[in-house]
């Protein structure tokens, strides 16, 4: 009798043992849902991370940086400008921020020289979807940069400089530089002698 209710009870936990366990498999192979990034990071298509439309919107803001050849005043990644660096910009400023430092309003006048301010006006006129697509861009610049930043193509510097050339180059300069400076008296003061000093050397000599 003993050996009968034993035999029972041992074919009972079995049974109670395969069906828990059939209940476990059940639960563990259940469907996960899959999980959406919640913020797009990156620079690139290969390694922003996100919904299509976010990918492709900050692809085409790359491609507005490099036809609007910000890397004239700015870099990133070490591409470009090294003055005015845009590694993390993302971090530092607010979309608004961005939008309103691309397009220059008036009220950022005394921000940046005149010069600067009056070349940005332009970006006022990029259609809406770049303009968009550009700050998209910046602000997926947090301070780790792929080395598949948008590059300008490499000039070629001949081995031989003319000294006319140098000339007309040291004239150019409030042309050039100054675009991006915004102390241009200073530069100046700093870059080239005043006159006096000229006629005073001159005249010691």
């Amino acid at each position: 009798m003993r050996k009968q209710w034993v035999r029972q009870m041992t074919i009972l936990t079995g049974v109670l043992i395969l069906f828990l366990s059939g209940v476990f498999a059940v639960i563990q192979n259940q469907a996960q849902p899959t999980a959406v990034p919640e913020t797009v990071t990156g620079i690139d298509a290969e390694t922003v991370t996100g919904n299509d439309e976010q990918v492709a919107a900050i692809t085409l803001g790359r491609k507005v940086y490099g036809e609007q050849r910000c890397a004239i005043c700015h870099s990133i990644g070490g591409v470009g400008n090294s003055r005015s660096p845009l590694d993390d910009v993302g971090q530092r400023l607010t979309a608004e921020e961005i939008r309103n430092w691309i397009i220059a309003p008036p009220e950022l006048n005394l921000d940046m020289s005149n010069r600067a301010h009056d070349a940005k006006q332009a970006y006022q006129d990029l259609p809406e979807a770049e303009l968009d697509a550009l700050v998209l861009y910046l602000q997926s610049l947090s301070g780790s940069v792929a080395s598949t930043a948008v590059t300008q193509p490499e000039e070629e510097v001949d081995e031989e400089v003319d000294p006319d050339d140098q000339i007309a180059a040291a004239e150019s300069v409030e042309d050039t530089c100054l675009d991006c400076h915004t102390d241009k008296q200073r530069l100046i003061d700093t870059a080239v002698p005043e006159q006096e000093v000229i006629k005073e050397s001159v005249g010691a000599g």
